[in-house]
């Protein structure tokens, strides 16, 4: 054989084994895509298991862009929260057998977005519990996030169903694997390993409503001067024929409710004080009320008052109220008529007789005699329990000296008993001088002997 042909043959041979390692290459991608790796997944090459990921959660007949039922409150905003420890020890556990390099830091962290497909809220990589590590030969730069809702807000009412990632702008579904049900991984990069480097992440959480979660009413709302009465359905336009009640069945979709109120009633209790009864009233809350006017027999009405005292003007009623009538009782003239001359005149209360009338004279030394009236005069012992209701004219006389003094001495009994104390003490005097004066005679006649 010739060297010319030898090299031939070497280079043949040198192509067909070009040929057969390509094709075994081929099939070694194709074997481990049969195992879990979906479209020739490369990442399983660098350390990733090949676990059977879980089938999808079942999309429900609800829009997932669906808000939880309006009761015009405002839900709290997203807040940071751990990964749950037994998903943080598995990543842990994993990435040291292993032997990934954990590059997770503010400098990587700050390259990644993450959002939700709700209402597009983000919160901050870190608290999402994202991880950036390198596998084991370093050729992987990687991107790990763990398949539980980072969303305060929206951890009730909703349940996780996926994440999607994109990459520099670019969706990269073959790089994604599920690690132990608990964590998504994404395949970034080849040959990366610091932050400037890395382009940015974008990863959105894909939720969807919680068909078995019913959202709780919130506390009964107040209202002041009324009471709760129920949630109905639909909002303040509905109210009318087609306001319905809200039946309490269990809310798992956008549900608009309204309050209606009763307005509280109060009871107002008139107190006469003596005049003539006016029945209580009920009235609204918040009512500036207008009291009816009471009557009592001779006497003039002054006002309600509360209880505190303080007149009633027209406040607003907001609680039982008792309103009490203050009087100011009548007063009538009396004239008095001395041989057909007014001698005085003087006032009297409603109700005063006749005969209380006829003692309060002698106080002016006069002593009635009768009472004039539409038909003349009259005796006065006719009319002496009669009260005086109305101005009166008297007919009187002046008194004796002995009346004079007897209604001296009936008012005022006390200088008659102290007169008679004087006198005695007067009398006892006298009898001191005297019997002093008999004494001393004898006295001296006694000495002379």
């Amino acid at each position: 054989m010739s060297k010319t042909n030898g090299k031939r043959i070497t280079r043949t041979t040198e192509l067909m084994m070009a040929v057969i390692m390509g094709l075994t290459g081929c099939a070694s991608l194709l074997a481990w895509g049969s195992k879990g790796f979906t479209d020739w997944n490369v990442m399983g090459w660098f350390g990733y298991s090949p676990e059977q990921e879980p089938a999808p959660a079942p999309t429900p007949d609800a829009d997932p862009q669906a808000v939880a039922a309006d009761y015009n409150f405002v839900m709290p905003l997203a807040s940071s929260r751990a990964v749950s420890s037994e998903a943080t020890t598995e990543l842990e556990d994993y990435i040291k057998t292993n032997k990934w390099t954990d590059k997770t830091n503010d400098d990587y962290l700050a390259k990644v977005t993450v959002k939700n497909n709700i209402d597009g809220q983000t919160v901050s990589a870190k608290a999402a519990g994202i991880k950036i590590v390198n596998g084991s030969s370093t050729l992987v730069f990687s991107c790990v996030a763990p398949r539980e809702i980072p969303f305060e807000h929206l951890r009730t009412g909703y349940v996780y169903k996926d994440t999607a990632l994109t990459y520099k702008n670019v969706n990269k579904p073959c790089m994604h694997k599920t690690l132990f049900t608990h964590w998504d991984i994404y395949g970034l990069d080849m040959f990366t390993s610091t932050a400037e480097q890395m382009g940015q992440v974008e990863i959105t959480y894909i939720l969807e409503t919680d068909p078995n979660y019913e959202l709780p009413l919130p506390e009964e709302p107040t209202k002041e001067g009324y009471t709760f009465k129920g949630w109905y359905y639909g909002t303040d336009a509905d109210h009318g024929e087609n306001c319905t009640a809200y039946d309490g069945e269990p809310i798992t979709a956008e549900t608009k409710l309204h309050a209606h109120f009763d307005i509280n009633r109060y009871m107002v209790t008139y107190d006469t004080a003596g005049g003539k009864e006016i029945a209580n009233q009920v009235v609204d809350w918040n009512t500036e009320l207008t009291p009816p006017t009471p009557e009592k027999t001779g006497h003039n009405f002054k006002g309600w008052y509360l209880s505190d005292g303080t007149e009633y003007t027209g406040q607003a009623i907001k609680e039982d109220t008792t309103l009490t009538a203050q009087w100011q009782i009548q007063v009538f003239t009396v004239t008095f008529y001395v041989e057909g001359e007014v001698y005085a005149t003087q006032e009297v209360n409603y109700g005063t007789t006749f005969a209380e009338l006829a003692e309060q004279a002698k106080d002016l030394n006069l002593k009635v005699l009768g009472v004039m009236t539409a038909d003349g005069e009259q005796p006065l012992d006719e009319y002496k329990d009669t009260p005086i209701m109305e101005n009166y004219s008297v007919t009187s006389m002046g008194l004796t000296t002995i009346e004079t003094a007897q209604h001296f001495l009936a008012q005022y009994p006390w200088v008659f008993v102290a007169a008679g104390g004087v006198l005695s003490v007067f009398v006892g005097i006298i009898g001191a001088v005297v019997y002093k004066k008999q004494t001393q005679p004898a006295k001296r006649r006694s000495r002379k002997r």
